[in-house]
């Protein structure tokens, strides 16, 4: 990799685990990469701490240059999605300047008239704003592609936690009959309806807990359920505990883009159980590992929940088993070396047009 080309990169509220994925590729790449960000609504601390070097913090709807910035603008930019004010008129004077950017984004194939509208509007609006996009996995890729985005300019796997905190280490067989889930208590991730199929499942298995793990509005519904044990926001650490001890993640969000817990849950050897809104399901759910159940059915998650209390230790070794494979194909390791992929192809064709450029303003 060229040594001298400028790389820099905007996330929106910037989380801990976005923070370590970027911090990997600049220690694996050796390049100096410039981050932006909104400043994230906690552990701003310690995003600033896993990055070891200044953030950029930004207001995301500003009009803003990069000499507002007080930086060149770089050969190539990372774009966070195409709604900000701020990182869109950023990618633009990119664009301007000859430089690549590469729109990262976790929206998901939902089959919906918004995005068959928004395909038309990307097409006309967007499309020539991005020479690449990146997105987590399978069903990204496939919205983009119907969004108009050719197949080679395409790359997954945006998303993973961190395999130093999220590991396995309990067989799932020895682990005690709990659920677990981890998310806000809001109406959009399906908590009344996990309220209302725990509290149908209980009649028939009264020995499995929920724990629940999180905050948000629902918070005293969830406390007037039976055999729910709330726990309340943990720190990722604290998370990946529970997880540990957890056998199987429910997930059943009405709209899940990707839903990095699956990854989370996976990586620490649970089985999953997620609804078919779920954008990391087709990656990371199959019926070696998990179970898929319809969006917004008390009955559907039901049955799910049934289904994996009757199995077996043997099927639950098999679960663990397929959960930590999946797992292993998303990693910060691998995620650099995406990052470093993307500004190799990149690279000299940059170098090349702006040097073209200057060329032509002598």
């Amino acid at each position: 990799m060229n040594t001298e080309i400028k790389i820099a990169i905007s996330w929106s509220r910037l989380p801990p685990y976005a923070a370590k994925l970027i911090a990997k590729a600049i220690n694996i790449s050796n390049q100096p990469v410039t981050i932006i960000s909104s400043k994230p609504a906690a552990l701003q601390a310690e995003v600033e701490q896993c990055v070891s070097q200044p953030i950029v913090w930004v207001d995301i709807n500003q009009d803003i240059s990069w000499s507002d910035l007080k930086m060149d603008v770089p050969q190539i930019f990372f774009q966070s999605g195409w709604f900000s004010t701020t990182f869109t008129g950023l990618g633009s004077e990119v664009k301007r300047n000859g430089g690549k950017v590469i729109c990262i984004t976790d929206n998901c194939w939902k089959n919906t008239l918004r995005q068959w509208i928004g395909a038309l509007v990307f097409r006309l609006r967007y499309r020539n704003c991005f020479d690449a996009v990146w997105v987590p996995g399978k069903s990204g890729t496939q919205l983009m592609r119907f969004y108009g985005m050719p197949k080679n300019k395409i790359y997954q796997g945006l998303y993973s936690s961190d395999p130093q905190v999220f590991y396995s280490q309990k067989s799932i067989d020895k682990r005690g009959k709990k659920f677990i889930f981890v998310g806000q208590l809001i109406e959009r991730k399906g908590i009344r309806l996990l309220i209302r199929a725990f509290s149908k499942f209980t009649q028939n298995y009264p020995e499995w807990k929920l724990h629940v793990i999180g905050n948000g509005v629902l918070v005293d519904e969830l406390l007037e359920a039976p055999n729910i044990v709330y726990e309340g926001f943990k720190a990722p650490k604290d998370v990946a505990k529970s997880l540990r001890n957890s056998r199987f993640l429910i997930l059943p969000s009405y709209e899940e883009h990707w839903g990095l817990v699956v990854h989370e849950a996976a990586l620490s050897g649970c089985g999953l159980i997620t609804s078919d809104t779920v954008g990391s399901y087709i990656d990371l759910v199959d019926e070696n590992n998990g179970i898929v159940f319809k969006n917004n059915s008390v009955d559907s998650l039901y049955k799910a929940m049934m289904d994996a209390a009757s199995f077996e230790d043997e099927k639950l070794q098999l679960v663990q088993t397929a959960s930590q494979s999946k797992a292993s194909e998303y990693s910060p390791f691998k995620w650099a070396e995406t990052f470093i992929q993307i500004v190799s192809e990149f690279d000299s064709e940059t170098i090349e047009k702006q040097e073209h450029k200057s060329i032509r303003l002598k």
